[in-house]
């Protein structure tokens, strides 16, 4: 099995759809962001660092800003120091309180939401299945069948 990887003809990024879900090293992120909300309801931006700790699993937490989840600190070149402050959303908090769910999965093309799954989930829901090569596999030849 091969999996064919278009380019983008301007400019040169890959133009395969991404199908993401919330992972559970997201999960453990937003939850400890909520938890550090909420004992310091004064502070309004937390670094990833101080968020992430040894429970937390990859990097992949900035994908909660596009499920609304989480919202990053305005950066920009000249205000560098926002760089890596996030702060829980209102969804976020009704998401991790089991009050809200979000669309199970985003499908995401250079760098762009193009949809969303109209599954819905919970909290609850992430990472209760176990995880599966041949699924993953098998869901990027579907992709990549059905464009």
């Amino acid at each position: 099995m091969s999996i064919l990887i278009e380019h983008c003809g301007e400019c040169g990024r890959p133009n395969n759809q991404q199908k993401r879900r919330i992972t559970q090293g997201m999960k453990q992120f937003l939850i400890n962001l909520y938890n550090l909300d909420k004992k310091n309801p004064e502070v309004e931006y937390w670094h990833f660092r101080t968020v992430l700790t040894n429970n937390s699993v990859g990097l992949d937490y900035a994908l909660n800003s596009r499920f609304g989840l989480i919202e990053r600190k305005g950066y920009t070149i000249s205000n560098s120091l926002c760089a890596g402050y996030w702060r829980i959303t209102k969804l976020g908090i009704d998401f991790v309180e089991g009050k809200a769910s979000v669309a199970k999965y985003l499908y995401i093309r250079l760098g762009e939401i193009v949809g969303e799954s109209k599954e819905k989930i919970y909290i609850d829901q992430v990472g209760k299945k176990r995880f599966s090569i041949e699924e993953l596999l098998n869901e990027n030849e579907e992709e990549n069948e059905n464009g």
